[in-house]
C-alpha cells in the first residue's frame, strides 16, 4: 500500500475534504447537493459497484461504492483502500486520478458513504465515527446537541456486514488493507487501530484529538500500557 499513487490520493483527499472541521460555528463545509459521480459516468480503468446498508438500530442509512481495477488481480488479492466520508471522496474521484492509479498495482477503492446526496451526513458521522465514553451505552452528547460514541456499532457493521460483501467481489491482500479518514473520520481510523486488527494500513488525516477532552489519547494510552 506504501505507493507514491496511493500517498497521492490520500493527500488529495485530504486537502478536498479538509473543509469539514470538528467545530460547525468555525467552519461550514459546503452542503449543496452533489451531482453525479465517477461511478455514474463510468471509467476506462475502473468499474463500479454500490450497495445500500442500514445499521441495525435503523437510525443510520450507507452507500457504500466499490471501485475495482478492470485489470486483473494479483495472485495475493488486491490491495485495497477504504475511505470514510465516502459521499465526498467519490465527488473528487476523477478519470486521470483513476488512470493514474491504474499502473502497476491498481488499488481496489471502497468509499464507505452515508444514503443522501449531500457530501456529508454531519449528524451520522457525528455518531459513527467518535469513540464512546466508558459506561456501556452510554451516548456522548455534545454541546451542540448531536450524539457521539457509536464507532464500536459502526465499526461492527463495517466489518461484519461490510467487508464481506467488497471480499465477495473483489478479495484483498491481507497485507495490504488500508483504513482512511479526516477530522472525525480520522478518529475512527485511530480508535480502530485500537480495537480492531483487520486493517494493514491506517491513515489518519488531521484526527479531531480533542473531541470529548481529548477521548482518543486516554485510548491511546490505554492501549499501549495492554502492550
Amino acid at each position: 500500500m506504501n505507493t507514491i499513487r496511493t500517498c497521492f490520493l490520500l493527500m488529495l483527499l485530504t486537502v478536498m475534504t479538509a473543509g469539514l472541521t470538528a467545530v460547525p460555528a468555525i467552519a461550514r463545509p459546503d452542503m449543496r447537493p452533489l451531482g453525479k459521480n465517477i461511478a455514474d459516468t463510468g471509467s476506462a480503468w475502473y468499474r463500479f459497484q454500490s450497495k445500500k446498508f442500514v445499521s441495525q438500530d435503523g437510525e443510520r442509512h450507507y452507500r457504500v461504492w466499490l471501485a475495482i481495477p478492470k485489470s486483473d488481480a494479483p495472485p495475493g488479492g488486491y490491495p485495497v483502500l477504504w475511505l470514510l466520508d465516502g459521499n465526498a471522496a467519490m465527488a473528487h474521484l476523477t478519470e486521470p486520478l483513476l488512470k493514474k492509479l491504474s499502473s502497476g498495482t491498481p488499488p481496489v477503492l471502497v468509499a464507505v458513504g452515508y444514503d443522501t446526496h449531500l457530501p456529508f451526513d454531519v449528524v451520522a458521522r457525528n455518531y459513527d465515527y467518535t469513540p464512546p465514553n466508558d459506561a456501556p451505552d452510554t451516548l456522548v452528547t455534545q454541546p451542540h446537541g448531536r450524539k457521539g460514541g457509536g464507532s464500536h456499532q459502526f465499526r461492527q457493521l463495517l466489518l461484519n456486514t461490510i467487508v464481506p460483501w467488497a471480499e465477495r467481489i473483489a478479495p484483498s491482500n491481507p497485507q495490504r488493507r488500508a483504513l482512511w479518514g479526516h477530522s472525525y473520520g480520522g478518529l475512527f481510523v485511530l480508535d480502530t487501530f485500537f480495537h480492531a486488527a483487520w486493517f494493514s494500513h491506517y491513515f489518519a488525516a488531521a484526527p479531531s484529538l480533542s473531541w470529548n477532552h481529548q477521548r482518543i489519547l486516554t485510548l491511546a494510552r490505554r492501549a499501549d500500557a495492554g502492550r
